[in-house]
């Protein structure tokens, strides 16, 4: 098989990826010249798949910390703007083609806009302008 810059490569050895008992990849090791791996070599293969599987899970734990923080803040946010006597509304600029604003899309409205509104939050949140 042809790998990187043409190499003909004789012998591949492919490690998988776990995360949590499940596969979340694999670590190849190639060489130019046939060979067979020797157990050793299949180990330290293994000891080097499991750390980078180890890296691959802390990043995921992270990504979801992330998302579970910003979801917080975000409900931190909605709580405090609820209780305003003043009416807020959140709104997403629409554009066209040229990039132009064309109309604006309601993404939040506070309890005290909803009250004004007369209109249930999901008659209102998602539409136009």
């Amino acid at each position: 098989m042809t790998g990187l810059g043409g190499i003909e490569y004789q012998a591949w050895a492919a490690i998988p990826l776990k995360v949590e008992g499940e596969h979340v990849g694999a670590l190849f090791f190639s060489c130019a010249e046939p060979r067979t791996w020797t157990a050793d070599e299949l180990d330290v293969a293994a000891t080097i798949a499991d750390q980078c599987a180890q890296a691959l899970g802390r990043v995921e734990l992270q990504h979801q910390l992330d998302i579970l923080r910003d979801e917080r803040s975000e409900l931190r946010f909605r709580a405090a703007l609820d209780v305003m006597a003043d009416l807020v509304a959140i709104e997403s600029a629409m554009r066209d083609e040229d990039d132009r604003i064309v109309d604006f899309r309601i993404e939040y409205m506070n309890r005290a806009e909803i009250d004004v509104a007369g209109r249930p939050t999901g008659d209102l949140t998602g539409r136009t302008l």
